[in-house]
């Protein structure tokens, strides 16, 4: 257990002694993150105005009417990136804020619901007087950050499991019912991904995660019975059933492999995709990747590939040096999110899962899901400016608990137990001690083989315990 414990204390160096805990510095990790999303945007711009110019012609629209839409939320999603980013991410852990937020989300799916634009057999969409809203595109975002505030909550002592199950179920269980009923599987599958990529992150006994995904499949597997285009979708994809349902199910993924495989190495050339002339439907939307690989070739899409896997990089490295597990859990599952939508869409392009009607991110025509996205991208980019080398330092420091142990010399040196706070088990001390955090007050960290002190000298104490010394007053 202890040397799980040593494993994670970090030295800080002393040139970051003397830094701001609040000090703002672009990290490598958001620097990759930056460069990522700036180029798969730019990459989206190109593509949507090469995929839509036929389906705005026909629609009796100009040719640029698709693209001019979409720079318009491209635009309107940098600037509220930028302003979070800007913002203390710690406010969203304030729960009355964060549950005006899921009320009002919840108001927009019931509107939906209620008044909702019917297209394609589901009712997704509101009119807003501007344009469409689609709200579950949303939901996402506010249940990552009400599970990550609960289960920072729980992690910290602060609430019991079972107030957890309570809340934060609640949380997820009434915007993904008003989703499900739309229907929407594909977000409400992002949605159980959010929940559970956050327990994840978090570090939770591997037992509840398992819990947690043992009901989702339960759930999914009902859910896709109950309904008979879904099971039909499912049985398409695994090649069963009749001629004439597996042609209507796999429709357009039969197109989108053909425009893969015209693409070849280096592709047909930007604007020369022939699949996008009424043969490919959602060409600019939900299979803008087949587009890519006609227009582009294999390296168009494996561009988009690494662009994407380094994303995901850069937003979990962003989670791992965090300030607070908070934040740790917003950025993890935001990255996760994120990640997992653009390789489920990428998958259903190339027929390796059924389709989902996924937008691919910050590429694909929509505005919903990219407003979604950059506000993701926000939280990500606000976690990484006001996280520090020492405040990542403190952060595993934080996951300690402490008490006083023997006096050695001058120093006061401490006996330090590995906790994983919010655990039952885990709270065991060795003795009856009242637990304490340490930050500034704590300095320099070490620990020994057994056995051995600083020095080498022997020490009373053999059971490879990791010492801190409190930091000495200074003249």
């Amino acid at each position: 257990m202890f040397s799980i414990a040593s494993q994670r204390i970090q030295r800080i160096p002393s040139s970051l002694r003397k830094q701001s805990s609040t000090s703002v510095q672009l990290t490598m990790p958001c620097m990759v993150l930056l460069l990522s999303v700036t180029a798969l945007t730019l990459i989206g711009i190109v593509m949507v105005y090469s995929a839509s110019t036929y389906q705005a012609v026909k629609e009796g629209h100009p040719s640029y009417h698709y693209l001019s839409r979409h720079l318009v939320y491209v635009v309107l999603g940098v600037s509220i990136a930028f302003v979070l980013s800007r913002l203390d991410h710690r406010i969203f852990t304030r729960k009355r804020l964060v549950w005006a937020l899921w009320g009002v989300e919840v108001f927009l799916l019931l509107c939906t619901a209620a008044f909702g634009i019917s297209q394609y057999g589901a009712k997704r969409w509101i009119n807003v007087g501007f344009g469409t809203l689609q709200a579950s595109e949303f939901a996402k975002v506010v249940i990552l950050v009400i599970m990550a505030g609960y289960l920072a909550d729980f992690l910290d002592g602060g609430i019991e499991l079972r107030e957890l199950a309570v809340k934060a179920g609640a949380a997820v269980l009434v915007p993904t019912a008003l989703i499900v009923i739309q229907p929407d599987l594909g977000t409400s599958i992002i949605i159980l991904v959010t929940v559970l990529s956050t327990m994840w992150v978090g570090e939770l006994d591997s037992r509840l995660i398992l819990g947690v995904l043992g009901i989702v499949f339960v759930v999914g597997i009902i859910g896709i019975i109950a309904e008979p285009y879904r099971m039909q979708r499912v049985l398409s994809f695994l090649g069963i059933g009749s001629t004439e349902a597996a042609q209507g199910g796999e429709y357009q993924v039969q197109n989108s492999l053909y425009a893969l495989g015209s693409g070849g190495l280096l592709g047909s050339g930007l604007g020369h995709s022939g699949q996008k002339y009424g043969y490919l439907p959602e060409g600019h939307t939900d299979f803008i990747f087949a587009i890519i690989g006609e227009e582009l070739g294999l390296v168009g899409t494996l561009v988009i590939v690494a662009l994407f896997i380094a994303f995901v990089v850069a937003g979990l490295r962003i989670a791992y040096q965090a300030s607070t597990p908070f934040g740790r859990m917003v950025a993890g599952g935001a990255t996760v999110v994120i990640g997992f939508q653009a390789f489920l869409n990428m998958y259903c392009a190339v027929g390796m899962f059924p389709v989902t009607g996924k937008p691919l991110p910050f590429v694909s025509s929509g505005g919903s899901s990219l407003l979604s996205t950059f506000i993701l991208v926000g939280l990500l980019l606000a976690i990484s400016l006001q996280s520090t080398p020492e405040a990542a330092a403190r952060r595993s420091r934080a996951d300690l608990v402490v008490y006083d142990g023997i006096q050695d010399g001058p120093d006061e040196t401490v006996r330090v137990v590995r906790s994983r706070r919010g655990g039952g088990a885990s709270r065991r001390m060795e003795r009856p001690a009242t637990p304490q955090r340490f930050w500034a007050d704590w300095e320099d960290v070490d620990w020994s083989p057994p056995g051995r002190g600083r020095s080498g000298t022997p020490v009373r104490d053999d059971d490879d315990v990791p010492r801190l010394r409190r930091r000495r007053e200074r003249s």
